[in-house]
């Protein structure tokens, strides 16, 4: 595979990964975390204004969790994908390293 379609490759995967991440890390960390109402029972006695800054406040830091985990992940993927363009070539002899 020719080094242009792996750094498409890696792009295009990349960036869906990072996406999905993203909005996996919103998603989950918006309902795991309850409203708070002030009402004894989950769900209830909630309005708008407070609606909106839960999802605001824990939205925005999944968000950002979920960004740095995809971050990370596509760091690996590239260090996977491209670890034998990075090594050096070894002459035959084994003595001396090709540039």
């Amino acid at each position: 595979m020719s080094i242009t379609a792996k750094v498409l490759i890696f792009v295009i995967v990349g960036i869906v990964m990072l996406a999905v991440t993203t909005i996996g890390g919103a998603m989950i960390l918006v309902f795991a975390t309850p409203l708070e109402t002030g009402t004894p029972l989950p769900g209830f006695g909630g309005n708008l204004p407070d609606l909106i800054e839960h999802l605001v406040r824990y939205g925005a830091t999944g968000g950002l969790i979920g960004a740095g985990i995809g971050g990370l992940l596509w760091i690996v993927l590239g260090f996977f994908m491209f670890r034998k363009e990075m090594s050096p070539k070894v002459s035959e002899n084994q003595d001396t390293l090709e540039s």
